[in-house]
């Protein structure tokens, strides 16, 4: 917690960084996410209207077996992400982050994908 208060009519600025490029298939699940090659990843940036939006976003990503490698909330002072990115206000996830090792990674958190479940093998 930062301590800010959120207003719960404004939206949340969110950057997803996801392994790999996504192609237009994938892409049309995120409808209300931008795309950005990012080095060998995607990187998704987006407004969302609040919490639920965010756990429906990772909840797709999971589905469809995208790998998430970064998560970052954005500030909304100027009121939409992609102003912020484009004034090089400091928020957000860039190149030369992306670059980094996750262990050098002090402008963003590094999410651990959830554990897979294996399937046990049905009967032949």
């Amino acid at each position: 917690m930062t301590g800010e208060l959120h207003d719960p009519n404004r939206p949340i600025g969110y950057e997803f960084l996801v392994r790999g490029h996504l192609g237009d298939l994938l892409l049309q699940a995120f409808p209300e996410l931008e795309p950005e090659t990012c080095g060998g990843d995607t990187l998704l940036r987006g407004a969302l209207p609040d919490q639920a939006a965010l756990h429906g976003v990772l909840a797709e990503l999971e589905a469809l077996g995208i790998e998430l490698l970064a998560l970052h909330r954005l500030s909304m002072e100027s009121g939409n992400p992609r102003e912020q990115r484009e004034q090089g206000d400091g928020a957000g996830l860039r190149k030369k982050d992306h670059d980094r090792s996750p262990t050098d990674a002090t402008n963003f958190n590094v999410v651990e994908p959830p554990a897979r479940r294996r399937r046990k093998p049905g009967p032949t």
